[in-house]
């Protein structure tokens, strides 16, 4: 509750809010005790974070396989090897905890294999953040993230983010 505003005067409030629904109105009160109150209005809030249960492949690749486009899939922090390629086929965020915290590597001893792998059927939003990716080969052509784009020149990958994460080879 703001108790306190400035006639003519532009203010913004802010309240942090979780998952639901809101209503909300604006009442006032001046100083000769006139009640005034503003329509009810009604905000719903819905984020999708699917939080896998560990680093490990199979634990995020079930947590990518039930997200929806839009979801954050979020890896918790530990120290995990991986010797498949984790799919990305929709619009999602994959988000460690920090890339000093989420540890991703592979032994994998294939010339072209990834740790991720974005194959996209449409231009949406794709961001992977916050983790630590180590590929432990000297391979030519191995990568920690692959992102493979259309041949037919059908449309681009504009809206594809990857940052707040660190690289060791591949």
């Amino acid at each position: 509750t703001i108790s306190s505003i400035t006639e003519e005067i532009n203010q913004t409030f802010v309240k942090a809010v979780g998952n639901g629904s809101y209503n909300w109105t604006i009442n006032c009160t001046d100083t000769l005790n006139n009640i005034g109150s503003s329509t009810k209005y009604n905000l719903s809030v819905s984020t999708a974070d699917i939080i896998a249960s560990t680093c490990n492949f199979t634990e995020v690749n079930v947590s990518m396989t039930s997200a929806n486009s839009g979801d954050t899939v979020v890896i918790p922090e530990g120290n995990c090897i991986w010797n498949n390629t984790l799919i990305i086929n929709k619009g999602i965020t994959l988000q460690g905890t920090g890339s000093n915290y989420t540890h991703i590597s592979s032994t994998l001893n294939d010339t072209y294999s990834s740790l991720v792998s974005i194959t996209l059927s449409s231009n949406v939003p794709v961001r992977i953040t916050n983790i630590h990716f180590n590929y432990s080969t000297n391979y030519y052509g191995a990568r920690s993230i692959q992102i493979n784009g259309k041949t037919d020149n059908s449309f681009a990958y504009t809206q594809i983010r990857i940052d707040q994460n660190k690289f060791e080879k591949g």
